[in-house]
């Protein structure tokens, strides 16, 4: 006996089991909801894979600050002139493209639409990506520490971190380079040493 299959397409799934939902928890009653929560307490709030700079404006409306992923170029430079942060993920910058065929970090580095890189799938990617970005000449080393240290911290409001300056929280990374891959020797929290590769590792500060 022939089995019948039946084959939907994406949006109409999507819209069968948005229909399915309560009201309250569709999409604009939960954009609502949480620009009325944003009025009260503030916090950040991301928009993932802006695919247009109209789709950046709309983000703009809802008091979105940071841009994350943008899929097209026009999106991630609309972002830029709106004031968003744009961030994408180290590891495109590692790979040396999206996973998804989509933009290319480094390239929006180099034309200085790029703040943040995040860990995304593969957090010990952050380090080497921004070091890449450096090396290969899409920005300047100081700019590209600062997509994973000072532009996050902004980004996310920690005003007490992210920098190296007198008063700060001493966050810090130390690492060396093996192959022209960094190897991290230690890490410091409020100035406090919280790991070290080797257990009795002598640290140069």
């Amino acid at each position: 006996m022939a089995k019948a299959t039946i084959r939907y397409s994406h949006e109409e799934v999507i819209d069968a089991w948005l229909q399915s939902r309560p009201i309250e928890a569709l999409p604009t009653a939960v954009l609502e909801r949480t620009t009325a929560e944003m009025a009260e307490r503030p916090f950040v709030l991301l928009g993932h894979d802006p695919d247009s700079a109209d789709k950046v404006d709309e983000l703009a409306e809802l008091r979105v600050s940071i841009a994350e992923f943008p899929v097209a170029y026009a999106a991630a430079r609309r972002a830029r002139d709106t004031g968003l942060w744009v961030t994408m993920g180290a590891p495109n910058v590692v790979r040396g493209d999206s996973t998804s065929g989509n933009l290319n970090a480094a390239n929006l580095a180099r034309d200085g639409l790029l703040d943040i890189l995040c860990g995304d799938y593969h957090a010990s990617c952050l380090l080497y990506a921004a070091l890449i970005l450096h090396r290969q000449g899409y920005c300047e080393l100081p700019a590209a520490v600062a997509m994973i240290t000072a532009n996050p911290a902004r980004a996310f409001s920690p005003h007490d971190r992210g920098r190296i300056e007198r008063g700060l929280s001493a966050d810090l990374c130390l690492f060396t380079e093996d192959g022209g891959i960094p190897q991290i020797i230690a890490t410091f929290k409020a100035g406090a040493p919280v790991y070290t590769r080797q257990a009795n590792v002598e640290i140069p500060v």
